[in-house]
């Protein structure tokens, strides 16, 4: 039995309880619906316990809830099922439960159609409008297409996010996703990961511009294509996504077990499939950026250094992982390691565009802090010419470009010109 007094170390009170009752992190894993690395990680403290979880361990393991900083007389600690209509958070498949009803809580009451008379003046607008045709306008009377010609279409639409062509894409994806759609209906396996790729590609560009309640939708429809697919990469990356809006949601400590979850569910694929590979490293430093996030510097140290440690100097995911590294600097309010780390990104060499620009952002972030105004705006008039609309898209660049405004000393040569195109009107 656990002694009675309370343990500050929540994951410490998990490893003597399950060692107390005879489990391995695989037998408590399969438990809670997770990997064994997941709860070693849990005990270790690389991964913070959320109030959810901690119930769920305490039911399972009979902890005592002040033991694992719950008050049972609050309504964190009193029975989930009654906050979540049934569902107790564990599984997988439960965390995407949780966090679809998450999704319609945050849809803004009467949002469907709020855009329809929106003028196109800008390009959240365009986008916005692009997304919900996508997203919520029945397909209609469509005939399947042949897979390679499904394959070309979604290729094509990640072209043009890796370009940064983001107006073009939302103009894509109405007609990709309807086919894809209809096409999964009557291919469901091959087809079904498809839709899921494109669904999860629609959430990714309502991120990019701040869409994030069309970007919930995508999500959700993308986790649930991939799941009877059997694709795991198409899953992991649906996943992906729900971690980054569960994390924008503030929802930090659900998002880093989604991360790391989603990323040991790959780690039987890599060998056979580089994209697994891939995607198994960007889980990770997204897991790790997540860690930053919530000021968890250790946290955020192991899992960006886990990635690292497979990944080869010189090669794509290693300057992804380095991206990753400058943007969980900045998050811990550390500018100056975040130049360390942009310092050995060269940008020309073989970023694409969409991440050129969000380099070049960061480093203008990285220098604001640092209270460099003159050269934060050169970094930002880089990232314009690398990505102009990765530039306008972004709502920390308006943040910016307002600071730089407001900033003593003489405005710079083409800054105001610069905060209209970004969509800055006073």
């Amino acid at each position: 039995m656990l002694p009675h007094d309370t343990v500050q170390d929540p994951g410490a009170v998990v490893r003597r309880a399950r060692k107390a009752r005879g489990l391995t992190q695989g037998q408590l894993g399969d438990l809670v619906g997770c990997a064994a690395s997941t709860v070693s990680r849990w005990e270790t403290g690389v991964i913070r316990l959320d109030l959810e979880t901690r119930r769920r361990l305490a039911d399972l393991l009979a902890i005592p809830l002040q033991h694992l900083g719950l008050d049972a007389s609050s309504p964190t600690a009193r029975s989930i099922t009654a906050r979540v209509g049934g569902i107790i958070p564990g599984s997988r498949e439960d965390h995407q439960v949780l966090l679809r009803r998450h999704l319609l809580a945050a849809v803004p009451a009467g949002f469907l159609g709020a855009s329809a008379g929106l003028p196109a003046h800008s390009l959240t607008d365009q986008i916005t409008i692009s997304l919900e045709q996508a997203l919520l306008i029945p397909p209609g009377d469509l005939r399947p297409v042949p897979l390679p010609v499904l394959r070309r279409m979604l290729a094509d639409a990640q072209s043009d996010f890796a370009a940064a062509a983001y107006q073009r894409l939302g103009e894509r994806l109405p007609k990709l996703l309807a086919l894809a759609q209809t096409t999964a209906a009557t291919e469901p396996p091959p087809a079904g990961a498809l839709y899921a790729d494109a669904a999860a590609l629609a959430a990714h560009l309502g991120i990019k511009t701040g869409v994030d309640h069309l970007a919930w939708v995508a999500a959700d429809r993308a986790v649930t294509a991939a799941r009877p697919s059997g694709d795991p990469v198409a899953l992991a990356e649906a996943t992906r996504m729900l971690v980054i809006l569960a994390r924008r949601a503030g929802r930090r400590d659900r998002a880093l077990t989604l991360a790391v979850d989603a990323a040991d569910a790959l780690s039987p694929h890599l060998v056979a499939d580089p994209r697994a590979g891939r995607l198994h490293a960007r889980l990770l430093c997204t897991a790790g950026y997540t860690a930053a996030g919530a000021g968890d510097r250790d946290a955020a140290g192991v899992l960006l250094g886990e990635a690292a440690a497979r990944a080869e100097a010189g090669t794509p995911e290693a300057t992804q992982i380095a991206l990753y590294q400058v943007s969980a600097a900045l998050a811990l309010g550390d500018a100056g390691h975040a130049l360390t780390h942009a310092r050995g990104v060269t940008p020309a060499a073989g970023l694409t565009p969409e991440r050129a620009g969000r380099y070049w952002v960061d480093v203008a972030l990285a220098l604001a802090q640092l209270r460099q105004p003159a050269n934060a705006w050169e970094a930002l008039r880089r990232a314009e010419a690398a990505a102009p609309e990765e530039v306008r898209a972004r709502p920390v660049v308006r943040d910016l470009a307002s600071d730089l405004l407001a900033a003593p000393g003489a405005r710079p040569a083409g800054l105001r010109a610069f905060a209209t195109r970004v969509g800055i009107t006073s």
